[in-house]
């Protein structure tokens, strides 16, 4: 199954890093499957093993250009029953994914210790709801978020025996209606305290938060951006909202430089935290209307 790291490596965008400068990003994109089933995130690329996660149970696990299907073990689940939405490994410790029942949005937060041959299950319910689960990182291997639906974030503290709910919800809802699902999370590593520093993303409102807290409080960043140009028509006969958002990544050291990528083929960046925000366009228009892994390098 050589031909999947191919696949797995074209839709990732990767500015190249010359002197500790972020140079020019060389962009491509491209629909990405491995036997029908729709790839929605990869962990560890560049170092080994990689993971791979995707619609209908797909679960890849690659080293040393050899991948191999992962069946989950010592969890009762059928597994071609969920979508797995994010994954994350934590160098020399713990393996995470999370996902979605596809039937009834039920949520799953799947981890091994073992490299994924066996594993345990937490189906997170808050405040008497059942959360689907989006997107995962990592602070260290006690402190990981979780984004989930209904405008929740989950945190834990202790490497994932207890998921709570981050102090303060990140959306308000009185005026976030379409901020459902928070599909994009980015934690940084190096903060003090550890697990302070977060960015996530939610879909369909195009709202975008951060905490520098740990959760404690959330800033808001909606319908701050040039020519409201990511403002559209939903279609479904509300007024508009913000383009789909994705994915959203920050420098390692530097969290006031985020990039974010929107359905539109868009990138929006920040380098002040959020205060102003620009837009990048993939050359050609590529990636409009795709869902797009993305990866930002940096020094």
């Amino acid at each position: 199954m050589k031909w999947v790291k191919t696949i797995l490596i074209l839709p990732l965008l990767f500015p190249m890093i010359a002197g500790g400068e972020v140079a020019e990003p060389w962009w491509h994109t491209t629909n990405y499957t491995v036997e029908g089933r729709t790839i929605n995130d990869v962990a560890a690329p560049g170092y080994e093993p990689n993971w791979v996660v995707g619609d209908s149970g797909l679960i890849m696990k690659g080293e040393e250009d050899s991948w191999q299907d992962v069946t989950i073990t010592g969890v009762a689940i059928n597994q071609p029953g969920w979508d797995f939405k994010g994954v994350c490994k934590i160098p020399a410790s713990d393996l995470y994914i999370v996902g979605i029942k596809r039937t009834d949005r039920k949520g799953i937060i799947l981890k091994s210790t073992d490299d994924g041959y066996s594993w345990s299950a937490t189906y997170p319910t808050v405040d008497g709801y059942d959360l689907a689960c989006f997107s995962i990182d990592y602070a260290n291997e006690n402190i990981l978020y979780v984004g989930c639906s209904r405008g929740y974030i989950l945190k834990t503290t202790d490497g994932g025996v207890n998921w709570v709910k981050t102090l303060r919800k990140p959306v308000e809802d009185a005026h976030d209606k379409h901020a459902d699902c928070f599909v994009g999370i980015w934690v940084g590593k190096y903060a003090t305290p550890s697990g302070a520093n977060v960015w996530a993303v939610a879909d369909n409102s195009g709202l975008i938060v951060r905490t520098t807290d740990g959760g404690q409080n959330w800033e808001r960043h909606r319908d701050e951006f040039p020519n409201n140009d990511w403002q559209v028509d939903p279609g479904w006969g509300v007024e508009s909202v913000n383009e789909a958002n994705f994915s959203i990544t920050a420098e390692t050291f530097n969290i006031n430089h985020a990039e974010v990528s929107l359905s539109s083929g868009k990138i929006g960046y920040t380098e002040d935290g959020g205060a102003n925000w620009s837009i990048n366009q993939f050359p050609n228009g590529q990636g409009k209307g795709d869902r797009l892994l993305f990866y930002l390098l940096h020094e």
